[in-house]
């Protein structure tokens, strides 16, 4: 597959300003903000809640022999239809 843009290598006086540049760093005293407004307390916004998602169950793997597709795809048949039945008969709650 060919690519879609062509990569771009910064000029060597480029790369040497980008190496000396030293960034201005602010402080708290920098600001013209009251105390209240800022950090945790100062923060408009609260999260109520953090959770991780449930986990999923497992799949399961259906196999034949590699060099007969065809009963792999019965098996695959017969796996479905019996978890259709059994869906059916506990009212589809899986």
């Amino acid at each position: 597959m060919e690519a879609l843009n062509e990569v771009r290598y910064a000029t060597m006086p480029n790369m040497i300003r980008a190496a000396r540049f030293q960034p201005e760093v602010w402080t708290v005293a920098d600001l013209d903000v009251e105390d209240q407004y800022l950090g945790l307390d100062g923060s408009p916004t609260s999260v109520g809640s953090i959770f991780a998602p449930p986990t999923r169950p497992k799949g399961e793997i259906v196999a034949g022999p590699d060099d007969r597709p065809e009963v792999a795809a019965e098996a695959l048949v017969d796996a479905i239809m019996t978890r259709a039945q059994t869906l059916g008969k506990s009212g589809g709650d899986a």
